[in-house]
């Protein structure tokens, strides 16, 4: 299916600007008596537009417009000039240079807020850039959301017919025209503007409802299209329009109706393209209903219209020929076509050049524009300021007193400025200074804290340890002396008895074995404890962890109150998933919170005496998208008026000397702001507390 000539294509530009022939001679003699004012630009542009048949005189006056735009700084002027230079280059195909005018004019209309003048330029952009359907499509777009701004029905109207006939270029946004085109007919339905491009809009529905097979839409417009048409040449056109989509949907009555017309009427002005079209597909409906003789007589009358339609006269001798048995005739016009195609190949490959070559050639000149239009837009500050020179003085003149007093009153808050300044920076660097010095001191709190805590693990494990390390030493004494008994059994031939004492030494030296393990797991604990974090994350098993952490906790209480005697209970969840911690830092979170439990219920104990049990439950436990490890104690919970404010570093409710405060802020900062977790606290006063950490896993 044949697309929208690219002289119907700009043919839209007639719409925005229509040739005034009639007024060129009047406005050449208003222009003899005109001053060197904004109303000789005007009247130059308009002449400059009003010029349809001297390409060269038509850009002469849009250069002295924009000359004398310039001297007076008159912007809006140049704009118009620089459209109308843009304009003249479109008409003779200068398409690159037609697009440095209309950019420059944006430039301009932009800088002076006129929505208006910056939409035509967009417009005008859009049709200089038509062979680049893609890149133009962009510019109309912006051309239509500046019209809709400023209301602009006709402009509305215009911009969404270029939109779609633009995308129409392109069989990947093909569809993407329809609604343009469907609203474009809408608003001209009510406004009747442009008669011409509702019907060129109904066209282009019409070709894209063919392109994609939905032919009976295409038949509506087009036959839209037929009850509107007066010109002879807009007949035929719509006569091939309605007589390819007949020839497709196999309605061969109808199609051979349309094509008769078309061949009718190409024939009356000798239009050697359309009567070519109309020959050849009156041939391909005869060769379709197997006529072969009329299909034959209709393609060499259209052989002899070649260029034209010549591709498509080639197959169809080939297959009538081919269908008769004249093989050799068949393959003299393979040979044509092969020579055919082969050209048009390097055509097409031509036509996809341009717009690369488009593009290219823009950039370039760009480039020298941009330069260009910096040395003009100085030019016009420089004339506009010399322009306004003289109202200035005056102005100057009148203001001198104004503006001394004003100067001195500004000194004088300067001044009072720059000492506040001058304060301002002063008590800056003292608090600079100052929190510096708290976060060095806080640094020193935290190490002293962990260094306390570590010399009060160490104590509990050396107390801890010593016990295991006694049976150790009292089992191996006993174990020796065994020895020599059971030598001297062994020399009295007393066999029995040196087995016996053998048995005893053995029971012995599990008791060793089991001692020193124990020794060695309190000792890999405190080392555990002791060790600077990586600050990596680990597969961890939480229970273990937890489990660990709570021997270490009773021990380290233990050393400190030897009297300390606590009922611990665990309910470890078994299904519970290893998680990425960083194990060092999450055990001393753990641990903080164990410290403290064991610490409330002693207290507790010190108060309440022989009728009150403390017990400390340390539980795990497996959510859907999370791990939660419990520490509940029945000490004397936390009062309400200090709940908010217990994870505060260096806030502690323990007698001075103590505690610092900073167990439960590090096990806080530990939980949340490293490992993305959460630390909350339910508590009942005399009843005791429960801390939940729940981490992602």
């Amino acid at each position: 299916m044949a697309k929208i000539f690219l002289l119907s294509f700009l043919s839209i530009f007639s719409f925005i600007v229509e040739a005034q022939p009639g007024k060129v001679d009047s406005l050449r003699k208003i222009l003899e008596t005109q001053k060197e004012d904004s109303n000789k630009v005007k009247i130059l542009n308009e002449l400059s537009g009003s010029i349809y048949n001297d390409n060269k005189l038509k850009m002469k006056y849009a250069e002295l417009a924009k000359n004398l735009s310039r001297r007076l700084g008159y912007l809006k002027g140049e704009a118009k000039a620089l459209m109308n230079q843009g304009r003249s280059e479109m008409d003779i195909s200068n398409y690159f240079d037609a697009y440095n005018y209309f950019d420059s004019s944006i430039q301009i209309y932009k800088l002076i807020n006129d929505k208006a003048g910056e939409g035509g330029a967009l417009y005008s952009i859009a049709m200089a850039l038509h062979r680049d359907p893609e890149k133009a499509v962009d510019y109309a777009l912006q051309a239509l959301k500046i019209k809709e701004e400023i209301r602009d029905t006709a402009g509305i109207i215009s911009s969404l017919d270029l939109i779609g006939i633009l995308k129409s270029f392109v069989p990947e946004t093909a569809n993407s025209a329809i609604p343009y085109l469907k609203r474009r007919l809408y608003l001209d339905s009510i406004f009747s503007y442009g008669r011409g491009l509702s019907e060129q809009g109904k066209r282009v529905l019409g070709d894209i409802y063919f392109d994609s097979g939905k032919l009976d839409s295409a038949l509506y417009y087009y036959h839209e299209i037929e009850t509107g048409s007066k010109a002879l040449r807009d007949t035929l056109f719509v006569s091939k329009l309605l007589g390819e989509t007949y020839l497709k949907m196999k309605n061969y009555k109808l199609a051979a109706k349309y094509y008769s017309q078309l061949y009718e009427g190409s024939e009356k002005i000798s239009d050697k393209y359309f009567t070519s079209e109309a020959l050849v597909n009156l041939g391909q409906i005869h060769l379709d209903k197997n006529n072969y003789q009329l299909a034959f007589r209709y393609y060499k009358s259209a052989e002899k219209l070649i260029p034209f339609s010549e591709d498509r006269v080639y197959k169809g001798l080939i297959q009538i020929n081919e269908k008769i048995g004249n093989f050799r005739e068949a393959y003299m016009y393979q040979k044509k076509l092969q020579i055919y195609l082969d050209t048009a190949y390097s055509d097409r490959l031509k036509n996809k050049m341009i717009p690369v070559q488009l593009n290219f050639n823009i950039r370039k000149k760009q480039d020298s524009a941009l330069l260009v239009k910096n040395k003009a837009l100085n030019e016009l500050q420089i004339s506009q300021v010399k322009y306004k020179n003289n109202v200035r003085t005056y102005l100057f003149l009148a203001g001198i007193l104004v503006f001394v007093l004003t100067s001195g009153l500004l000194f004088r808050n300067n001044i009072s400025k720059q000492k506040a300044n001058t304060l301002l920076n002063q008590q800056k660097e003292e608090l600079n200074s100052t929190l510096y010095e708290l976060k060095s001191t806080q640094n020193q709190l935290i190490q002293s804290e962990k260094m306390a805590s570590l010399g009060e693990l160490t104590a509990g494990i050396a107390h801890e340890i010593q016990n295991p390390l006694n049976f150790v030493n009292n089992f191996s004494e006993v174990s020796s002396e065994l020895i020599d008994e059971m030598h001297g059994e062994i020399d009295k031939g007393n066999t029995t008895e040196a087995k016996q004492i053998a048995s005893d030494l053995k029971q012995n030296l599990e008791k060793i074995n089991h001692h020193g393990k124990r020794a060695d797991s309190i000792v890999k604990g405190m080392l555990q404890h002791s060790k600077v974090s990586s600050g990596k994350k680990e597969l961890i098993d939480v229970n273990s962890l937890t489990s660990e952490y709570l021997n270490l906790a009773y021990h380290g209480m233990r050393a400190k109150d030897k009297l300390f005697s606590v009922n611990m209970k665990t309910e470890f969840d078994e299904k519970i998933k290893k998680i990425n911690i960083v194990p060092q830092d999450m055990g001393r979170a753990i641990l903080n919170l164990l410290n403290n439990a064991f610490y409330a219920v002693n207290e507790k104990k010190k108060l309440k005496g022989e009728g009150y049990e403390p017990f400390v439950i340390v539980s795990t436990h497996q959510n859907k998208n999370s791990i939660e490890i419990k520490v509940s104690d029945n000490g004397n919970g936390i009062p309400q008026n200090i709940l908010n404010k217990i994870f505060q570093p260096f806030f502690t409710t323990k007698p001075t000397g103590q505690g610092t405060g900073l167990g439960l802020s590090l096990s806080y900062d530990i939980i949340t702001k490293e490992h993305g977790g959460e630390l909350k606290v339910e508590t009942k006063e005399e009843m005791g507390s429960e801390f939940t950490i729940r981490l992602p896993g």
